[in-house]
């Protein structure tokens, strides 16, 4: 998928997003800490063949050291396939749940959106149009590991059965990052990685095109952003209800 050449970072307006927009830094928030509980949802599978259960069960057998355990093989030694199948499904989803919880307490994720003008947008993240809109260009070296969001029924899956034999564990991280329920599609979200989480990230002074004033935004925060950028080559915008439809449009702020 194309990137688009722009992207926008809906924002509420607080003493903490006018420094960050002063100091020219975005917030990459941990992926633990999304609205969405459905958010990063993914099912493991375990394929494996036929020998490689039996190969791990006979591996396992040797290695059993309490009675719980040596009984469970010595009862299904004679049907190690289902046996085994059966108790790796149940570790599938252990080594999976720590693998996520080690994800999404470490990783940053930066959420933007392809459109300026999406009400619900402005409602959810905006603070109900009280806050305000910034538009990047995509093509600055900060937004170079953008994804785009999958709106689908079901969680994706990812197959980790080599990981339960001790082999590399796959990298769940991209379909679980770039995943949503399909009742967000209106969002029309991509997301920018970091390697640490919780924390605030510079971007270059020259890809932030514009900002966007929320219909509602209170007028000491606009008059704060329109000092923080007088001077630059950022426009100003101020949304616009429409009188006749459901509808936001745009148009220059005019400084006075």
């Amino acid at each position: 998928m194309t990137i688009p050449k722009f992207l926008y970072k809906y924002q509420p307006a607080n003493e903490k997003t006018i420094a960050n927009l002063e100091h020219q830094i975005l917030w990459f928030s941990k992926p633990s800490t999304f609205n969405d509980p459905y958010d990063c949802a993914i099912t493991p599978v375990v394929d494996l063949s036929d020998e490689e259960c039996e190969e791990w069960f006979d591996s396992c057998w040797k290695r059993a050291i309490t009675e719980d355990s040596k009984i469970f093989y010595e009862q299904n030694k004679n049907n190690k396939v289902k046996a085994a199948r059966e108790r790796l499904e149940d570790e599938a989803h252990i080594l999976l749940d720590e693998k996520k919880r080690e994800i999404l307490s470490s990783w940053g994720v930066a959420c933007f959106a392809e459109q300026k003008d999406v009400m619900l947008m402005w409602s959810h993240y905006a603070d109900g149009h009280k806050g305000f809109c910034l538009k990047f260009d995509t093509s600055a070296d900060f937004f170079r590991n953008l994804l785009p969001i999958n709106y689908i029924k079901e969680f994706p899956s990812v197959n980790i059965g080599q990981a339960l034999l001790g082999k590399e564990f796959p990298d769940i991280l991209r379909p679980m990052i770039k995943t949503k329920a399909r009742y967000w599609k209106y969002e029309r979200e991509w997301r920018a990685l970091r390697p640490v989480g919780g924390q605030g990230y510079s971007y270059e002074t020259n890809c932030l095109k514009g900002v966007y004033f929320g219909v509602a935004i209170d007028s000491h925060y606009k008059q704060l952003i329109k000092q923080i950028m007088q001077g630059s080559s950022t426009a100003l915008y101020d949304m616009v209800k429409s009188e006749e439809k459901f509808h936001l449009g745009w148009r220059i702020h005019k400084v006075l």
